[in-house]
């Protein structure tokens, strides 16, 4: 479960906690801020409160972590330096936010792509691979 009660895009939630860290904002100044840069989608943005807001930041700390710790091509190629440290949080969130899919049949950019490209290149359903984002039941500890 990724959200409850609504599918969100994974793109706006990534930008609605960049937006609050990027601008080191507190929880209530991200709210109005997230309101005021995002309006445009209204009916997401209306869902979007504090708690939220600690969620998406909660797992995409846990996707970094898992990120880092992965074998994959794509960790490889990431400069590991620019994402520790006090602003590697805010550094992966700017490559998940402007990541271009390497994959010619897969025309997605964002975290979408990202997360799409880390799952294909840690092996895929063939090696049982974990998600970026979210964790699938057989992940779950």
């Amino acid at each position: 479960m990724l959200v409850p009660y609504r599918q969100l895009s994974l793109n706006f939630m990534i930008k609605a906690v960049w937006l609050r860290i990027s601008r080191k904002l507190s929880l209530f100044e991200a709210m109005d801020v997230i309101e005021m840069e995002l309006n445009h989608l209204k009916d997401v943005a209306d869902f979007i409160n504090i708690s939220t807001l600690l969620f998406w930041q909660q797992m995409i700390q846990i996707a970094l972590g898992d990120f880092l710790s992965s074998d994959t091509s794509a960790s490889s190629k990431t400069n590991h330096e620019q994402l520790h440290g006090g602003d590697g949080f805010e550094n992966f969130i700017e490559i998940l936010l402007t990541y271009q899919s390497r994959n010619d049949g897969t025309p997605i950019r964002g975290p979408d792509a990202f997360a799409l490209d880390f799952y294909q290149q840690s092996g895929g359903v063939e090696r049982n691979a974990p998600f970026l984002f979210g964790r699938a039941s057989q992940h779950r500890d």
